[in-house]
């Protein structure tokens, strides 16, 4: 196994925080070059877009967003570039490998639109070791961590931790155009946890009431949510 090696924020403040094993760097940094060249628009996210913006992690491997239209020539440019690629049980998930460095196409994210152009307007650039990757912008990862919040899993842990390091860097209108109408009240719960969690005011008490104004003053019902894949 190689060094571990630091990953530096990439928007102020300046920052290191991260970890990702050096080695498999080169791969990973090829594996996004060959979807940008064959026009598979991707974006990373997962734990290590999650230290970025908040808590350290240490991944075990990468995970790039695709859109489900994308996901057969993703696999099919990757293939053609010597990636191992297969599907798996879990629609939302496929898996390509190359020299023992694992890659995780994410095609869904449960309870989220998928991967759109307005994620790729507002996504962030990010130094890993010295590659340049194309991330999620806080907005739309914090939202893909309330989203995914299911038995088992850190997702709110997650997002804490980038309310609690990143919430200055948020920009909290997009995050509301961003919320799903079907499902508002996952957002608004989360609002509130957090709102109770720390001390001092991290998220805008006026962002809290406009999401949940209508339902809270106005008395429009919640739509009822659906569960994460």
């Amino acid at each position: 196994m190689g060094a571990v090696i630091a990953v530096p924020k990439a928007s102020p403040p300046e920052e290191t925080q991260h970890l990702v094993e050096s080695w498999c760097l080169p791969i990973y940094y090829e594996a996004a070059q060959v979807l940008e060249r064959n026009g598979v628009p991707s974006l990373l996210g997962g734990g290590l877009m999650v230290s970025l913006y908040g808590r350290a992690r240490q991944t075990k491997d990468i995970d790039f967003y695709v859109h489900p239209r994308d996901k057969n020539r993703a696999m099919s440019v990757l293939n053609a570039s010597g990636f191992h690629t297969q599907e798996t049980e879990k629609p939302w998930l496929l898996k390509a490998e190359k020299e023992g460095a694992p890659v995780d196409l994410i095609v869904h994210s449960g309870g989220m639109p998928d991967l759109d152009e307005e994620c790729l307007a507002h996504s962030r650039t990010i130094t890993l070791g010295g590659y340049l990757f194309r991330g999620f912008g806080p907005e739309d990862m914090l939202l893909r961590k309330i989203y995914s919040f299911q038995d088992g899993r850190p997702d709110w842990y997650d997002a804490l931790s980038m309310i609690q390091c990143s919430a200055a860097e948020i920009d909290w209108g997009y995050f509301l155009r961003r919320v799903p109408d079907n499902n508002p009240a996952r957002a608004l719960s989360f609002l509130f946890f957090a709102h109770a969690h720390f001390q001092e005011e991290r998220i805008p008490w006026d962002v809290i009431r406009q999401l949940g104004a209508p339902y809270l003053c106005l008395g429009i019902p919640l739509p009822h949510g659906q569960l994460p894949q």
